[in-house]
């Protein structure tokens, strides 16, 4: 009798979050619709000028690009 009760509740509890994820997510588009493209041009012109900024003359040393988001050397 408690198992069912608990359960019930657990069922309702559970779908009452997944309707707030839902309705929620609706909202993102209101939020980035005024910088939709500037960010992801910013973020490319920024990569392309880090990328020519690379010494590939050395080889074998790393540059590390990778160090900040790896954490490896």
């Amino acid at each position: 009798m408690i198992t069912l009760t608990l359960q019930g509740k657990h069922h309702q509890i559970k779908s009452e979050f997944h309707q707030q994820k839902i309705t929620s997510l609706q909202k993102i588009h209101s939020i980035f619709s005024l910088c939709h493209g500037n960010i992801s041009n910013f973020a490319l012109k920024n990569d392309q000028s880090k990328y020519r900024n690379l010494n590939y003359d050395e080889n074998g040393i790393c540059h590390q690009a990778q160090q900040k988001r790896t954490q490896i050397p």
